[in-house]
């Protein structure tokens, strides 16, 4: 029977998604992929492009889940946020491939597979090189992904960073300024400073010089410093030396000079320069405290001057990198042809958004493509806001908080835009992104998903018969021995049942018929017996290994009669999707029941897929030439 949503629940409100990260993806994805499967449906959607950080592992666990739930109205397409390196110093910028038919996915494969050969900074890099090799054009769709992707991050994402590290700074001094100063009623804002002075008024403060890394400035002066980093900076030092210029104004002429001044400065003015008389008796304290805090004030200045000194330098080297901007696309366009490249566009409520991709689009304008604009979100949770209420969707944002905790060894806060990273209906997508964009752009980029979706068809895997003699040794009645060592391993590892009897059962039926049927009987029979046999070596002393029997009995007995002990190196667990298997758990071949984990076995062995299972295991031991004699 088929797994149905129904007509009232799945209204078309959106095609498909082209960006979307699975549960696979423990660092920074907490979906749940059924759960997310059955909102992308109840939202229409009909094609959904898995692009997983990295890795392409949760397309297999998605089509074995679409195919054991029955569901066929939601086609899964294959791809990956890959970290390609655009610069010697940027090497993860992300990029989205997406596989178009079988050759696409085969080409995936192969980046993947290439980039895990060149990992750096605990991520697998692609290199343009990478892609030459392996991308066959018209086979894969390449977008430039997220405000971390190829473009976005040299048209300027690290100068937004710094600025945002600098504003960050500078707020930290000014806020702690405006925290003391408003509670203690005294200070004088700046622009009040500088209008009492326009109007001849004399004041305490109309002489003073702030003497600064950048130079010395009056008050006055600072309003005329271009740069809004250094006048801030400059503003917070100038206030505090306001404050220390009426501390030590302890005489009566120059209290009466201050009251004149806040009198004559309107009623407005006055509001902002609130005189207390006992400011001197009542404040003396908040002096101390304020005196302190200017003290790691000063300490961050080295820092702000740093950040300042960044975002200059990079303001200087942007007309490089506007030329290394434009080589990249110059590549990626030869790679991928013209018609296979798209500009990513997406806003989650980041500032940083507005900026870079309104910057990309008129990148894509000086380079004559403004038809290749793709909407998408970045879709790390798998829930949709039209299905949950705030409290669900709360939880949701904060298990993705937990889970990011963990991967950065660092708490952060959440964020407004953290609330965004859902599944988006054509509808809302498009509020959001008409938000900072201009509408004809918006309607094209969302018209494109559809667009792109649709180059993209159902993977076909090729059926291929191997036959087994060219791979491994005939084993008499393979079958029937493979069957007999399935109950045998039955009673050894479960000797007081199973846990869930129906649920063992029916698993255990399903993989052997498999198992037979493509005629792998025989090369799991010889797989057992090679880690048996390894296993028993391991016990042997290095320097007795090559007088070892050569059979798995005969060496069982040859161990006890030297009397070895049966400790010493040993056989791995298991490794790879042969874990994925209970009836390799039940032949020796693993020491993991894959049941309780909820494994699935299809991305061990498929019929519908090339290539034959892989076992690996873990030794010290150089068992290939002994193992290979055994036979």
């Amino acid at each position: 029977m088929e797994n149905t949503i129904s007509n009232l629940e799945m209204k078309p409100k959106m095609f498909g998604s082209i960006h979307t990260h699975f549960e696979s993806e423990k660092d920074t994805a907490n979906a749940n992929m059924h759960n997310m499967i059955d909102n992308f449906r109840r939202l229409g959607a009909k094609k959904v492009a898995v692009t997983d950080h990295g890795v392409m592992s949760a397309y297999e666990d998605l089509l074995t889940y679409l195919k054991k739930a029955k569901i066929n109205d939601i086609q899964i397409i294959p791809g990956v946020e890959g970290y390609l390196q655009v610069s010697d110093k940027k090497l993860d910028a992300h990029i989205i491939l997406i596989a178009t038919d079988y050759i696409g996915y085969q080409c995936l494969c192969k980046i993947v597979t290439e980039a895990n050969r060149n990992y750096q900074k605990n991520k697998p890099i692609i290199t343009l090189k990478n892609l030459k090799d392996n991308v066959i054009k018209g086979h894969i769709i390449c977008t430039s992904a997220c405000i971390g992707g190829v473009f976005c991050s040299l048209l300027g994402l690290e100068h937004i960073s710094a600025e945002e590290k600098i504003d960050k700074r500078i707020n930290e001094v000014l806020s702690v300024n405006k925290e003391l100063f408003d509670s203690i009623d005294y200070i004088i804002p700046l622009d009040k400073l500088n209008s009492l002075k326009e109007t001849g008024t004399s004041t305490p403060y109309s002489s003073i010089v702030i003497n600064s890394e950048y130079g010395a400035f009056s008050i006055k002066q600072i309003d005329k410093i271009e740069d809004e980093y250094i006048r801030k900076y400059l503003i917070s030092i100038a206030n505090v030396k306001v404050r220390d210029t009426l501390k030590s104004e302890t005489n009566k002429t120059a209290k009466r000079n201050i009251e004149k001044a806040a009198s004559s400065g309107s009623k407005k003015g006055l509001e902002t320069f609130l005189y207390k008389e006992s400011l001197y008796q009542d404040n003396l304290e908040a002096f101390d405290l304020c005196e302190t805090k200017y003290k790691k004030i000063i300490g961050r200045k080295i820092d702000i001057k740093k950040y300042i000194s960044d975002v200059k330098q990079y303001k200087e080297s942007k007309k490089a990198n506007k030329k290394e901007l434009t080589e990249l696309y110059n590549n990626i366009i030869d790679i991928f042809g013209i018609d296979n490249f798209y500009f990513e566009i997406q806003n989650h409520g980041l500032d940083s958004e507005k900026i870079l991709y309104n910057e990309l689009i008129n990148f894509a304008i000086e380079m004559k493509n403004t038809n290749h604009f793709i909407a998408s979100n970045d879709i790390h949770i798998g829930i949709c806001k039209d299905f949950y209420n705030d409290n669900q969707i709360e939880n949701e944002v904060k298990k993705r908080n937990i889970v990011q905790f963990t991967r950065f060894n660092k708490y952060s806060p959440i964020r407004k835009d953290d609330y965004e990273y859902t599944i988006k209906s054509n509808k809302e997508l498009s509020k959001w992104l008409n938000k900072i964009f201009d509408k004809d752009i918006v309607n094209q980029a969302i018209d494109n998903i559809e667009v792109v979706l649709n180059k993209c068809q159902e993977i076909k895997f090729p059926k291929v018969t191997i036959d087994g003699y060219n791979f491994y040794p005939i084993v008499d009645n393979a079958n029937e021995v493979f069957k007999q060592k399935i109950q045998e391993g039955i009673k050894k590892r479960f000797p007081n049942g199973f846990p869930d009897k129906e649920k063992y059962e029916k698993e255990i039926e399903y993989e052997t018929n498999i198992i037979i049927s493509m005629g792998y009987a025989a090369y799991h029979l010889i797989v057992a017996d090679y880690l048996e046999y390894g296993r028993l070596l391991g016990y042997v002393p290095t320097n007795r290994i090559d007088d070892a029997p050569l059979s798995i009995e005969e060496l069982d007995k040859w161990i006890d009669d030297n009397h070895f002990e049966r400790i010493g190196q040993s056989i791995g667990p298991g490794r790879g999707s042969a874990c994925d298997s209970e009836d390799c758990y039940l032949l020796g071949i693993t020491d993991i029941d894959p049941i309780p984990y909820n494994l699935y076995f299809e991305r061990f062995l498929n019929p519908e897929r090339v290539s034959m299972p892989k076992q690996h295991w873990v030794s010290t031991v150089n068992l290939i030439t002994q193992g290979c004699n055994v036979f």
